[in-house]
């Protein structure tokens, strides 16, 4: 719900059979971009590659590669991918 907390947090987890490893994250202000004009003007989404960071390392452990589409709930009842 805009306005509200609209930050999306992507997590990366390693998961196996002993342990899940944190690996990284990334987060998305969607709020600034719902009311962005230039994002909203895009007629096609970009494919974003964005960088995993985590808090025990100054490197970035890697990068997820997203698109994040924002839209009133009764246009995502109507979407089909």
């Amino acid at each position: 719900m805009i306005p509200g907390n609209t930050t999306l947090r992507i997590e990366v987890w390693d998961s196996n059979t002993f342990i899940d490893t944190f690996i990284g994250s990334s987060e998305i202000d969607l709020e600034d971009r719902f009311f962005s004009t230039d994002f909203r003007s895009l007629k096609e989404l970009p494919v974003e590659i964005r960088p995993l960071k985590n808090d025990a390392s100054e490197v970035v452990m890697g990068n997820v590669k997203l698109w994040a589409e924002i839209m009133l709930k009764s246009e995502a009842n109507r979407k089909i991918y």
